[in-house]
């Protein structure tokens, strides 16, 4: 799992240097919007998921609501992701100091390093979501649950998330969805 968060955040870091700070903060605030429209989404299949698990158990079927959830979640979450970045370097001109490249390539790397941060939390936390219940093959299931029990990352994205949650505050007034809570 940490490999894959590190290649993850390295992509992420890179692309924002490249792109400039003007970008790199664009796609800091997009990303930001993003992840509280989609928290509204969640939400919103919560209730609804809500409402099938108590006809399924009614009649004596199970559920995993938190799979589905969150397998939904990302569903939505990488190509959202992927397309604001798109989007941003084809739809933007650039945005860059060009007088002053040096300060500019730093400022898009630090934005980068903390747009990263952001995203690779957000990963970690579903990935602990989704081995939080026993699925089937139940030795895939494992594989990912050792992954995580294992990952050096997770108590620092953790920490991450923690911060960013206090920054989504449209929530505070409601319940914030399960994928931005650290302790699910």
């Amino acid at each position: 799992m940490d490999i894959v968060l590190l290649v993850i955040g390295l992509l992420v870091v890179t692309y924002c240097a490249i792109e400039g700070f003007g970008r790199s903060i664009l796609l800091l605030f997009i990303f930001y919007i993003t992840t509280i429209v989609l928290g509204m989404v969640m939400l919103s299949v919560h209730f609804v998921q809500n409402l099938g698990n108590r006809v399924a158990e009614m009649i004596g079927g199970n559920t995993n609501q938190s799979l589905f959830e969150t397998l939904l979640f990302l569903a939505l979450l990488i190509p959202c992701t992927i397309g604001i970045f798109l989007l941003t370097h084809y739809t933007i001109g650039s945005l860059n100091f060009s007088r002053i490249q040096w300060l500019d390539t730093l400022l898009s790397t630090m934005t980068g390093v903390i747009l990263a941060l952001c995203i690779i939390a957000i990963i970690s936390n579903t990935w602990g979501i989704i081995v939080s219940s026993v699925w089937q093959p139940e030795q895939t299931w494992r594989t990912f649950q050792n992954a995580y029990a294992t990952s050096i990352l997770r108590p620092h994205m953790q920490r991450v998330l923690a911060i960013y949650h206090e920054l989504l505050f449209p929530f505070k007034m409601s319940r914030y969805p399960r994928v931005y809570t650290v302790n699910f």
